[in-house]
């Protein structure tokens, strides 16, 4: 094999390499760092996801409180109106009693 000699002119060999290691090392722990942000993007994705199907069953949730809410209060108001009705019922029956006692 051809040697080519110092690839760092102004270093020993032995210079040269723990200069190789230390760079190998570096990149070594740049991928680590990579693949952790790569683990971490995953699972805020995952934790986005799942707040978005969150807050779309609470969505969901939300209108059907709103639509048993417009229930209730259309049966109130029914039973207002009913309850309006026997009343004025009740004071016409009233007045004819009255008027038959006179």
């Amino acid at each position: 094999l051809p040697s080519f000699g110092n690839i760092m002119p102004g270093c020993t060999v032995d210079d040269t390499r723990a200069t190789i290691r230390a760079i190998n090392e570096l990149l070594k722990k740049r991928k680590e760092d990579m693949e952790y942000r790569a683990k971490f993007r995953e699972t805020l994705s995952k934790h986005e996801r799942d707040n978005i199907i969150l807050n779309q069953e609470n969505e969901k949730m939300n209108e059907r409180n709103d639509q048993l809410q417009n229930k209730l209060k259309n049966q109130l108001n029914q039973f207002k109106t009913s309850e309006s009705h026997w009343k004025e019922e009740r004071e016409a029956l009233m007045n004819e009693v009255e008027q038959l006692k006179k």
